[in-house]
């Protein structure tokens, strides 16, 4: 695979729609200042090839990879680079102070622990009125910004999917899910 359909553009991994990028989501869990450089050597021959997604000083090019940096990833030790190739996971919370700091060009997603921002389901899965008023305003606060929504940390059975319903219906960008198999059938069942 050298990358690239028959005009010479750009593809991505996936047959069924090789313009999506695959998003390397890179969990830091040492200090941010220590290990991007690493992680920076480490993907010198992908940005080399001209596979990565990067932002070049003045806007953002898109790859067939796009790097997020989450975790303990510090914002500053990302932005400080005009010409970058890893993307930062920005905190979702609407009570952010920073979060107009966040945009397309630093940041992929926006991201926090559903019950954290969210708060607890009744056991059957269902979200209060205000529950439902959150979620939508977080995702139009990142979708407003160019970032994609990640809730990690969604409840599992028995009310994970119908949550998973609930957040895909508002337009959640992500679903974190450790039952492989469930979220499978559930995605499948949406195409």
């Amino acid at each position: 695979m050298d990358g690239k359909d028959h005009s010479g553009s750009l593809k991505g991994i996936f047959t069924a729609n090789s313009s999506v990028s695959l998003v390397l989501l890179v969990d830091i869990k040492t200090d941010s200042a220590d290990t991007l450089p690493v992680l920076r050597d480490q993907l010198v021959s992908l940005r080399k090839q001209g596979l990565l997604t990067h932002f070049d000083g003045s806007r953002t090019i898109h790859g067939p990879i796009t790097v997020v940096g989450t975790g303990n990833t510090n914002f500053d030790n990302i932005t400080h680079e005009k010409d970058r190739a890893i993307f930062f996971d920005a905190p979702l919370e609407e009570s952010s102070t920073d979060f107009n700091l966040y945009n397309k060009d630093n940041s992929y997603y926006a991201s926090v622990s559903f019950e954290k921002a969210i708060g607890k389901p009744s056991l059957l899965g269902d979200l209060s009125d205000e529950q439902i008023k959150k979620v939508k305003d977080q995702i139009r606060g990142a979708h407003s910004r160019g970032l994609k929504v990640r809730y990690w940390n969604t409840p599992g059975w028995p009310a994970g999917e119908k949550i998973w319903g609930q957040l895909w219906k508002e337009g959640v960008d992500v679903l974190n899910a450790d039952d492989l198999k469930t979220a499978k059938d559930f995605l499948e069942k949406r195409s």
